[in-house]
């Protein structure tokens, strides 16, 4: 009955979409596929004037919302809940908070390992072997050797700065939802937001092979929504955060590279 009533929703919205404009809903046509990476890519000539989200579900997991730009899209959307099967449910704003679906899509995901969902790029960490920030992972992890992960988060903490006129415009669950950030301009600037600091560090780590998460959610490190990382080392998963790690080191105090889960507890998204 459940799945009957969610059929019975997304048709009616369809349905919607038509009558209120038929011939755009007739036109709007997107090709998602599997890239068997962890992501799956859309490609979409997002022409429209409302907004455009892709919703991405897997079987009884949460639902992620992702906002699509504008222009001809191709890029890669996260599939970072395991292996299974994903509802991807493209949909276009036509009123307020309603929206209309465009369209509906199933893939299945089957990677050998889960980890590997967390060394691609995407629409979130987004990077390439061309960007200033990974010619420098490339660099720090020759350096490094067995120590790579330790060279790059140091480089991190100790060169880049929080930015608080940005987090005063980003302080809302739903703004953060619509900001994405761009690691060439971090780098260059050498300054952001724990969003920023948390997706420069896994777009670095990325890149040298170590499987990173940017996680969002809350924890006591933190007086709002927050942004961290988790990176495999050692065969287990451990919990740094870049972000407030900088702090201590320019306030001068002790810190430590991994910390807690216990305190990094409360998440929202991981990507």
């Amino acid at each position: 009955m459940n799945r009957l009533y969610k059929y019975l929703f997304a048709l009616s919205l369809l349905l919607l979409a038509f009558l209120a404009n038929p011939d755009k809903a007739l036109a709007d046509s997107a090709t998602i596929e599997n890239a068997n990476d962890g992501t799956v890519k859309l490609v979409y000539n997002n022409d429209n004037d409302a907004r455009v989200k892709l919703l991405v579900q897997l079987t009884g997991g949460t639902q992620y919302k992702y906002d699509i730009p504008k222009g001809n899209v191709d890029i890669n959307i996260p599939l970072t809940q395991g292996n299974g099967e994903y509802k991807l449910i493209l949909c276009r704003n036509i009123s307020g908070t309603k929206y209309a679906v465009v369209q509906t899509v199933s893939v299945t995901q089957r990677l050998s390992s889960d980890n590997e969902a967390y060394l691609s790029s995407n629409l979130i960490i987004d990077w390439d072997t061309t960007n200033a920030a990974i010619k420098k992972a490339q660099e720090l992890a020759r350096k490094g050797g067995s120590k790579k992960i330790k060279y790059i988060y140091d480089f991190v903490v100790k060169n880049y700065s929080y930015d608080y006129d940005k987090a005063n415009n980003i302080n809302e669950i739903a703004k953060y939802s619509q900001y994405i950030p761009n690691i060439n301009k971090i780098y260059t600037d050498k300054k952001g937001i724990c969003y920023d600091y948390s997706v420069l560090l896994a777009s670095m780590l990325r890149s040298v092979g170590v499987p990173t998460k940017v996680v969002t959610g809350y924890t006591v490190n933190a007086t709002v929504y927050h942004a961290w990382n988790n990176v495999y080392d050692n065969s287990k998963w451990n919990v740094v955060d870049a972000t407030y790690d900088a702090q201590m080191y320019r306030a001068k105090r002790s810190y430590s590279m991994y910390k807690s889960f216990s305190d990094y507890k409360d998440i929202v998204y991981t990507y």
